[in-house]
């Protein structure tokens, strides 16, 4: 790229070199025609024709070749050709450059070597750099936090994004914050070399500014770069001034996010170390204060070591705990995990159960363990007692918090009206079929005004049939979003209580459409309507090989019981949606660990709130709706893979970057100078003009000589 390459000062004049056609059509239309001569005698004539017409032909193409070679070199002329030359090392003059930089200010960036951030040292070099650029230079600037190119001077006449506001550019690099987000440099590059493609200068090259981290380079291929500006230079200068050394902390993991008063969670972490040994000290705080202390010993390169803090809330609400390393070290984003636990007092599940018969309380007694297991009590949220259906209208209900109707198959006069009251008050109601369940019974005008669907009847499927997966925003479903626990697709189902749409929501479907859990909001209460039996004869649900039954049935009632979802752990920049217990959100306001307010969206479509958190701490959402607001706080940690700071080497990146110019240089003068060679411009406009010049006249001699010689 720099040993002979052809530049040009002024190359939108090449688009006149259109105008070699001229010649070509002058050539077509003056050219000599053969005169008609009537002789006696053909037979000599005819061959002395074909000889001077063949030389003719030469001839007129030669001239013709003149012309349009001194017409391209006049163009030449005026464009300002000039050429590249290599000069020694230690030279002073550089060429100008299409120069694009991409700034990496991922969560690693953060990490500090003699009181300054590497993001910090690499927009200062960034800084250094575009303001030496040497005249004629082109500079733009892409970050990957913000996604696409800045480009300054960018105008119609400027498609790719580089421009020559050198003033412009550097003060974007200062504006661009610390992110403490998990990014990768991959799409920047490829903006940053699509840009470089665009350009007519002869040197082109990407100032990536990175800590050479293997996950900001997940996804950098070689074959993935191959058609972006093959000649393109990339500069990754190396910010570290010696080996990485860090302590870190891992995610913090909950043997339960909602606890009753009085119980014990366990909060498991681990402490990982990079280039550092010994001792450490790890603490946990509440609400901002030291409560716990636990000591590690640390060895570089191991898996981590496990730490355990047994909490013990004893105020209800959601409670405000993080994990620290008691030495601040290199990266401080890594020093700290934040997290929250719902704290609730211990609450009364009522479990209805049919008249006694033998086998009549299968469902209750399966659905009263699965909910609260007998013998268990740590950690318990429910506490449930079984009647009879027969006692129901003695019991004070104001005293429960849940009524489960299990295998009822139907109440006693005047139930259904009661429980409706019930629950326009606050209550919760939870409806589990069983064999015999009397449709006309739960079709009764009290019954309807309360069940979020319209019952059909008790069906027994010809075949076996799976239930549809859990909502990404369906609280009920939330533990089988993910890959924690084994997905609801296990569950089979062999009969079913059969209904349509009715006046509430459906929260879960069976594989042709059929509701299979259903919800209504009756006051400022719930109802909650199941399909499906853990009896053997309708389902798999209580079987031992299934897990399902469990975590569906200690979720569903978390979710009926505690009016506001379990408690929001993200990372930072990943989006987290919120909603409100009693319906859509109309509006809502976001405040980041400081107190600063920060933009919030609504959805229009699922009427959730859309935040996307870029600092780690604790933030708080201020949601408004149709019944109310709620202030919902949440919190958020830096991505753990920002803490991995191993390094990719240079001979790593090549291989990456496809054997692309690499160099590492960390000093302005030697990046311009492409890595220490001086380079030159040298113009070649008194070769061209005289080159042209003697074309010309000699095109013109010609031109005489033949057309007399033509014409006798």
């Amino acid at each position: 790229m720099f040993g002979s390459a052809i530049t040009f000062a002024n190359p939108a004049l090449w688009y006149a070199a259109s105008a070699a056609t001229v010649p070509i059509i002058l050539h077509l239309v003056l050219r000599t025609r053969a005169r008609r001569v009537v002789l006696p005698t053909m037979q000599f004539v005819k061959l002395s024709h074909q000889v001077s017409r063949a030389r003719l032909r030469l001839r007129q193409l030669l001239l013709l070749a003149m012309r349009i070679a001194a017409l391209l070199l006049i163009i030449s002329l005026l464009a300002g050709t000039q050429v590249v030359l290599g000069g020694g090392r230690g030279g002073s003059e550089v060429l100008p450059m299409a120069l694009v930089v991409a700034i990496d200010n991922s969560a690693s960036m953060s990490y500090k070597e003699a009181g300054r951030s590497h993001l910090a040292w690499g927009k200062l070099l960034a800084r250094q750099m575009v303001e030496e650029l040497p005249d004629g230079s082109q500079v733009a600037m892409v970050s990957p936090a913000l996604g696409q190119g800045a480009s300054p001077g960018g105008s119609a006449t400027n498609p790719g994004g580089l421009g020559t506001d050198r003033a412009l550019v550097g003060r974007q690099i200062d504006e661009i914050p610390q992110s403490y987000q998990s990014l990768r440099v991959d799409s920047p590059l490829r903006q940053a070399l699509a840009m470089l493609a665009r350009s007519t200068l002869p040197r082109r090259a990407v100032l990536l500014i990175t800590d050479r981290t293997a996950a900001a380079w997940t996804g950098v291929e070689a074959q993935d770069l191959a058609a972006e500006a093959n000649d393109a230079a990339i500069y990754v200068p190396d910010c570290w001034q010696g080996p990485p050394a860090n302590v870190a902390l891992g995610p913090v993991r909950l043997s339960q996010a909602i606890c009753p008063l009085g119980a014990s969670v366990q909060a498991d972490t681990t402490v990982s170390a990079v280039g550092i040994s010994g001792p450490a000290l790890v603490e946990l705080h509440l609400e901002g204060k030291t409560i716990d202390q636990r000591g590690v010993s640390l060895t570089p390169g191991a898996s981590g070591a496990p730490v355990s803090f047994r909490l013990t809330p004893e105020a209800p609400g959601v409670l405000d705990y993080s994990i620290h390393l008691a030495a601040p070290d290199a990266l401080e984003c890594d020093n700290a995990r934040y997290f929250s636990l719902v704290a609730e007092p211990l609450k009364t599940m009522l479990v209805v159960r049919e008249a006694a018969a033998a086998g009549d309380d299968t469902t209750a007694f399966i659905m009263s363990n699965a909910v609260a297991p007998a013998g268990q009590t740590a950690g318990r949220l429910v506490e449930a007692r079984t009647i009879w259906a027969a006692a129901l209208a003695g019991e004070d209900l104001r005293q429960v918090a849940l009524v489960m109707l299990a295998g009822i198959r139907r109440l006693p006069a005047g139930q259904w009206d009661r429980l409706g009251g019930y629950i326009a008050e606050g209550g919760r109601l939870w409806i589990v079929p069983e064999d015999g369940l009397d449709v006309a019974d739960y079709s009764c005008p009290a019954a309807k005004t309360l069940l979020p669907v319209e019952l059909r009847g008790i069906e027994t499927l010809a075949e076996p049939m799976g239930v549809g997966p859990a909502g990404a925003t369906e609280q009920y479903l939330s533990p089988f979003v993910g890959t924690a626990n084994p997905p609801l697709s296990e569950i089979v189902c062999h009969k079913r209580l059969r209904a349509s749409g009715g006046a509430g929501r459906v929260v879960l479907a069976f594989a042709d459409g059929v509701p299979a859990i259903a919800e209504r909001r009756v006051g400022t209460g719930r109802v909650l309507w199941w399909a499906v039996s853990p009896a053997r004869s309708w389902s798999n649900l209580a079987s031992d090989r299934l897990a399902q039954l469990p975590i569906l049935a200690r979720q569903a009632a978390a979710t009926l019981l505690f009016d506001r979802p379990g408690p929001v752990d993200c990372y930072c920049g990943e989006p987290v949606r919120l909603r409100l217990p009693e319906g859509p959100i109309e509006t809502a306001g976001l405040r980041d660990p400081a107190g600063v307010a920060q933009k919030a969206r609504v959805d229009p479509a699922s009427g959730v709130a859309v935040v996307e958190p870029d600092r780690p701490g604790r933030w708080y959402a201020d949601l408004a709706g149709p019944a109310g607001k709620a202030t919902q706080p949440f919190t958020v940690n830096v991505d753990p893979v920002e803490s991995d700071l191993r390094l990719l080497s240079y001979d790593e990146l090549r291989q990456r970057l496809g054997g692309r110019t690499l160099v590492s240089a960390a000093d302005p003068q030697t990046l311009l100078r492409g890595g220490g060679r001086a380079l030159r411009l040298a113009r070649l406009d008194w070769p061209l003009a005289l080159a042209a010049t003697l074309l010309l006249i000699g095109e013109s001699f010609l031109a005489n000589r033949f057309y007399r010689q033509a014409g006798k």
